[in-house]
């Protein structure tokens, strides 16, 4: 990872522990932030955590934070120009913008932004959003540009960046979809893990119209289920910007939130995982604490000998 993605993810988490610390640290809550399908999915998933949707949820973390503590409004150039610059480098980010402007719709509803202030954030996320889809559309990448782009990375000492996204630059759409379409029906299992992450949602009781952006967000996202293979992925953006938008009008919310015990909330976060893309295992955070000392006792009795 470079400075620059390590310091994204520093200040994504920073940022939702901050925000937690701003409501009463419920079980709801908790199991909202350490979700492994938001704050523990980086954990599971290095790789996939930080490709350049990094970027959008960089500017909805901050924007959140401006608007639970209602910053100075000039402050939302930030994220702003974050989010704009990341519609420009990925075709992900410029999809996330509708649900962008439905937070900043959310936030203006509830008195968190001035109307002035919405309608320049609403504006200026349109236009990036929509910039940032035409382009690609109207100079898709080519075969030329793929070898040109992997002979810098060479160059500069980073071969292995030649795999990955950039071996699907020159792909058609239909090629795309159909090796979306071949890795079915075993992508079905995808439908547990993106069930366990509207649970903390449903424990929230969240209302109507956070719903309804969640629904919407998922429909504008739907372009990346049907021509991407990392579902695990795209599932982890959309629930990290919904949990933004819940952290950042959740004080202004009535939430009624549905009891759960600690311990509860605990075997929640500690009992499954999300990959980013290939079929899903299922392997827990308890999993992955206790393997190590796990396999260290049965190199240590392979050892052993009477």
């Amino acid at each position: 990872m470079t400075a620059l993605q390590i310091a994204s993810l520093v200040i994504v988490a920073a940022t939702a522990i901050v925000l937690f610390a701003s409501t009463n640290r419920s079980p709801g809550w908790l199991m909202l932030v350490m979700s492994p399908a938001f704050l523990l999915f980086p954990l599971f998933n290095e790789e996939g955590a930080v490709r350049k949707e990094i970027l959008v949820i960089l500017a909805v973390a901050l924007f959140a934070v401006i608007v639970r503590f209602l910053l100075p409004s000039w402050l939302v150039a930030f994220p702003l120009t974050i989010f704009s610059i990341g519609s420009l480098s990925h075709e992900a980010v410029a999809l996330c913008a509708f649900a962008f402007v439905g937070f900043a719709w959310l936030a203006h509803r509830h008195g968190k932004i001035s109307l002035p202030v919405r309608n320049i954030t609403v504006s200026i996320l349109s236009l990036a959003g929509i910039t940032g889809i035409v382009i690609p559309l109207l100079f898709p990448g080519t075969l030329d540009q793929q070898e040109a782009i992997c002979t810098s990375f060479k160059l500069n000492g980073l071969p292995y960046l030649c795999e990955g996204p950039l071996t699907f630059m020159n792909d058609s759409f239909t090629t795309a979809v159909g090796e979306v379409v071949a890795l079915f029906p075993g992508y079905l299992t995808y439908l547990t893990p993106l069930i366990l992450s509207l649970v903390p949602f449903y424990i929230l009781r969240v209302p109507k119209q956070v719903v309804l952006l969640f629904v919407l967000t998922y429909v504008t996202l739907a372009p990346l289920f049907v021509t991407g293979v990392d579902f695990g992925r795209w599932i982890y953006l959309a629930t990290a910007i919904m949990s933004f938008v819940l952290l950042g009008i959740g004080n202004s919310l009535k939430l009624a939130e549905r009891e759960v015990p600690r311990l509860v909330a605990l075997g929640f976060i500690a009992l499954w995982s999300m990959p980013y893309t290939g079929t899903p295992n299922m392997d827990s955070l308890l999993t992955e604490i206790l393997r190590g000392p796990i396999t260290l006792v049965f190199e240590s009795l392979a050892r052993f000998k009477p």
